[in-house]
């Protein structure tokens, strides 16, 4: 890699430079093609530099501003600024003389005609200044190709990663590029390198799932295909993610040519992950997301039936239901996609209540009824958003992460006529539901409220290094989740909240409860374990996997008591899942309806070799299957007095080699499993016990515990049977008690246990 000055040195000089010369003349060429744009640099930090606070304005400059108000704050460079078109090697080297060349003019602009049969790619770049002071900008098309701290941050992040530039496509160096753009919005002002640039680096192979992106454009995996719609046009610009099978970490993105096809390259199985530095098993999930407006194909996850326009019109609707994509070799794989060519449109626009910018929160849109992830889309930097879905119910929630002070908010309507909507929750179970149909476009226009950082670092408990990419849970509470974070390369993790009390942290089982944000920002250190529960719930058959189970971890003392879950996911496409165990938060309060009276960490409490637990598999969003409590070695509990007690008295504990069976639908009328509908009041607290009876805080006959939605419902797939269903707000008031609900094999029941309602049970349709 070539060495540079600092950033300010090299914009400095094309600040001072002047049109003493005369451009050299523009290489002989027919083709008439040109590279146009400006040279941009944050003249304001300049001007201090002569003062010598370079540091502290840096800070300043920085401080809180998303990509608008950074680059407002960029000037172009003077005239005379030395301008070429080069092509380049893997450590940034120029290779050979250059293609054009030519002097910026007095706005900074510059014009390059490029030679017969130039064509884009990472290999060139267009660089700015001369000897080591220099800035650059990679050259993905022909056309505008602007040059400035940020593009040549996404230069450096190339020379970085590339073994071979002939490998890289345009689309993964777009991805780079897009990478850095998203950087800017949340770039870290604890960070002390001297450059925009290098700070902007820093920032992205900070971030895993970042970093992940830009190592995979080396690795030697491949996945390639084509995106049309069922109707067989091509689709362009539909970006294709790529992300891990067991844990949907985003390992790789590009998009779409304007012939609909992709390729990108991901670790295949056996190589080294060279983020975590551990082996990688080759295994994928696969999305192909339209964030664009010339076509209303849906957003989809592949499965099987994606490459048929007749089959499944793009495959999984929600990410938990997308199938395993393997690379074994760098043969790779072909996956191609049919998106649903009438799908529904959700845009609008994001704005803050001060009106500053609230680039990169991000957009993140869930199914109704189970809050699995569809797929997010960023704020841009004139605050809008925009991403196709396939029509179905969804909630709608605007997650910020960024360094500006805004909260993370959900939708929620305020009249059910939509003639007014706000915000102003933080529980997604208040959600709105959303139901969009087809071929209509809905908007939504948000402003985002003040709010306070709720940020921290999660260490491991044995070693006590820093634990990178691990979920990280932010709930309040009433049990109720805002959001799902990662933790960065650094093991720190962070997200706006409104100020309010009670919120709740947690990442596998370390939980600090009732954190107070009314009036500050909270920093927190967190535990994080090294056992894990991998197990694989399958159909009757003994083979079929399940998919889209909630795995939960319940504390369970084997002689009666329970307390509150240490970790939940989605069971995976082929129904395996892992569960870690941390340390154990007492919930019984929690659950006894007195969330006030638990306030105090984990830190100190009895750790995971010592805890007993129990795993709970719950079926809402899998109607063929029932809820069930592993016993070993199925799940045929139906409360927790029969559950297998789980200990980690020697490290993990991996049952995938025999598979349990969860209860399945058999026939209308039979003994195997059918679906109960609970309507309630929103927010509140739903409990299910078998045969009756139902304890709060103990194992007798409990069984499921969740939350209503936004419109006051709950569902889920039971075994056919006699329950107990109570629900109630769970701090105060009045609950409503359903001491016999029966469910039948392929029916559905339906109960009212709202206030109004006072659980009058209904007869299974």
């Amino acid at each position: 890699m070539i060495k540079k000055l600092g950033l300010l040195s090299i914009i400095a000089l094309m600040l001072n430079a002047c049109g003493g010369t005369t451009p050299p003349a523009d290489p002989v060429s027919s083709t008439n093609v040109t590279l146009t744009g400006v040279v941009s640099a944050p003249t304001g930090v300049v001007a201090e530099l002569q003062s010598g606070n370079y540091k502290t304005m840096l800070a300043e400059a920085l401080l809180g501003k998303r990509l608008t108000a950074i680059t407002t704050g960029w000037s172009a460079v003077a005239a005379g600024v030395s301008i070429k078109l080069i092509e380049v090697d893997s450590a940034g080297a120029q290779v050979g003389a250059a293609l054009a060349e030519t002097t910026t003019g007095a706005n900074g602009s510059y014009t390059l005609t490029v030679p017969d049969g130039f064509v884009p790619g990472p290999k060139y770049v267009v660089r700015a200044g001369s000897g080591t002071t220099i800035i650059d900008a990679r050259v993905p098309n022909t056309g505008t190709v602007d040059i400035d701290p940020a593009t040549d941050a996404a230069s450096d992040l190339v020379t970085t990663v590339a073994g071979n530039l002939g490998d890289m496509t345009v689309e993964e160096l777009q991805a780079i590029l897009e990478l850095v753009q998203d950087a800017l919005a949340d770039l870290d002002t604890d960070l002390t390198a001297t450059t925009i640039s290098d700070d902007l680096q820093q920032q992205i192979l900070s971030d895993t799932e970042s970093a992940n992106a830009v190592y995979s454009t080396a690795a030697a995996g491949q996945i390639c295909g084509n995106v049309k719609d069922s109707t067989g046009a091509n689709l362009a610009n539909i970006r294709i993610i790529v992300r891990d099978y067991a844990d949907a970490v985003t390992r790789a993105k590009t998009k779409t040519d304007s012939s609909g096809n992709y390729c990108l390259n991901v670790p295949a199985s056996g190589d080294t992950d060279p983020v975590t530095e551990a082996i990688v098993n080759g295994e994928y999930i696969l999305g192909a997301i339209n964030f664009t407006s010339t076509s209303m194909a849906a957003s989809q996850w592949w499965t099987s039936n994606s490459s048929s326009a007749t089959d499944g019109s793009g495959g999984a609707n929600i990410q938990s239901e997308a199938q395993k994509v393997t690379v074994t070799g760098i043969t790779g794989v072909t996956k191609d996609f049919y998106l649903d060519a009438n799908g529904a449109r959700i845009e609008g626009a994001v704005a803050a209540h001060d009106s500053g910018s609230t680039e990169g929160v991000k957009v993140d849109i869930r199914d109704f009824d189970t809050f699995q992830g569809l797929a997010g889309a960023r704020v841009k930097a004139d605050g809008t958003f925009r991403i196709n879905v396939k029509a179905s119910d969804y909630m709608i929630s605007f997650l910020n992460s960024t360094s500006q002070p805004y909260a993370s908010e959900v939708w929620k309507d305020t009249d059910p006529t939509g003639a007014g909507t706000s915000l102003g929750t933080r529980d997604r179970n208040k959600a709105s539901k959303e139901t969009v149909i087809a071929g209509t476009t809905y908007s939504y226009t948000a402003e985002l409220e003040a709010g306070k950082l709720l940020s921290g670092t999660v260490t491991d408990n044995v070693s006590s290094q820093v634990v990178q990419g691990t979920r990280v849970e932010f709930d309040n509470d009433t049990v109720g989740r805002i959001a799902t974070r990662r933790t960065n390369a650094l093991g720190q993790f962070r997200l706006w909240v409104l100020p309010r009390t009670g919120y709740i942290v947690r990442t596998y089982g370390h939980t600090f409860f009732n954190i107070d944000m009314s009036s500050a920002n909270v920093d927190l250190n967190l535990n994080h374990p090294s056992s894990s529960f991998t197990a694989k719930m399958v159909a009757a058959d003994g083979v079929t996997g399940v998919a889209r189970a909630v795995m939960k971890f319940i504390y369970n003392d084997g002689v009666g008591g329970i307390g509150g879950r240490l970790d939940l996911l989605p069971s995976n496409e082929d129904g395996t899942f892992t569960l870690r165990a941390g340390r154990y938060v007492d919930h019984t309060l929690l659950l006894a309806g007195d969330p006030a009276a638990v306030g105090y960490d984990a830190t100190d409490l009895t750790t995971y070799p010592n805890t007993s637990f129990h795993v709970e598999a719950r079926m809402d969003s899998n109607p063929n299957y029932g809820s069930g409590i592993y016993t070993n070695p199925d799940f045929a509990a139906a409360n927790a007095d029969s559950a297998a007690i789980i200990k980690f008295t020697s490290g993990n504990i991996d049952l995938t080699s025999t598979p349990a069976k969860v209860p399945t639908i058999t026939s209308a009328g039979g003994s195997g499993v059918g679906y109960l509908v609970v309507q309630a009041n929103v927010g509140d607290k739903v409990h299910i016990g078998s045969g009756g009876g139902l304890s709060l805080g103990t194992k007798t006959n409990r069984m499921i515990g969740a939350t209503t939605r936004g419109d006051g419902t709950f569902k889920v797939s039971l075994q056919g049977g006699t329950y107990t269903v109570r629900a109630g707000p769970g701090t105060s008031g009045t609950w409503s008690n359903c001491p016999t609900v029966t469910i039948s094999d392929g029916l559905t029941t339906t109960i009212d246990a709202s206030s109004a309602g006072a659980c009058t049970a209904g007869t299974p349709q």
